[in-house]
């Protein structure tokens, strides 16, 4: 009469054990960045540029790139080489990564820093009307600044997305710095100025992160 509810035990610990072993796996697993920066290009005022050195000395290798189709290729070795790996695009970068998604390319995450989350048909493209479904899109975070005034970019646009998403994006939220420029531009909550330590470690938990 015992046998069942000890074979139900048994069976529990061993997921249990199976759980741990792959979350253990995945936090050694090597972890690359493929960062796709802002309108202006690989450029060292913007906020993925400068925080390369950052995420290297986190233990995270990067790459660089403007381009979709590029990033889409750098996933695909990447994960050749058995990294797990998360796209980044910043602002209108996040457009383009959006852009990878949609065309196929198979991140383990992706992180929208600042991006473009209103909905299809703003200027300058949208997160959304790129994707055009949620279910393209892998585990997200969405990273942006409260103070953030482009009208690119509003931060009432966020609460939105999350919800769009359907469970596959949460949000992180930075608060705080500042800086002064065009609201788009370098210089600017914008771009995390004076909040860039704390920025680029919540894309690096996310990429260690398992889930």
């Amino acid at each position: 009469m015992r046998t069942l509810p000890f074979l139900r035990l048994l069976a529990l610990l061993a997921f249990g054990v199976a759980a741990a072993s792959t979350l253990a796996q995945s936090a050694r697993q090597p972890v690359a960045l493929v960062l796709i920066p802002g309108a202006g290009g690989i450029d060292p005022r913007d906020f993925l540029v400068r925080s390369e050195p950052i995420f290297q000395s986190a233990g995270l290798e990067t790459v660089l790139t403007t381009s979709a189709g590029q990033a889409g290729s750098l996933i695909s070795q990447f994960k050749g080489r058995g990294m797990r790996v998360v796209l980044v695009g910043m602002s209108l970068g996040a457009v383009t990564a959006a852009q990878a998604v949609a065309n196929g390319a198979q991140p383990d995450g992706v992180v929208f820093a600042s991006g473009g989350l209103l909905p299809p048909g703003t200027p300058n493209g949208s997160v959304v009307g790129t994707l055009g479904d949620p279910s393209r899109l892998p585990r997200t975070l969405v990273l942006h600044h409260r103070g953030d005034q482009c009208f690119l970019t509003p931060p009432e646009a966020v609460p939105e997305f999350v919800r769009w998403s359907r469970g596959r994006a949460r949000a992180s939220w930075i608060s705080g710095g500042g800086g002064f420029g065009p609201p788009c531009r370098p210089n600017t909550p914008h771009t995390f100025e004076g909040r860039q330590q704390a920025a680029a470690g919540a894309i690096i938990q996310f990429a260690r992160s398992a889930r």
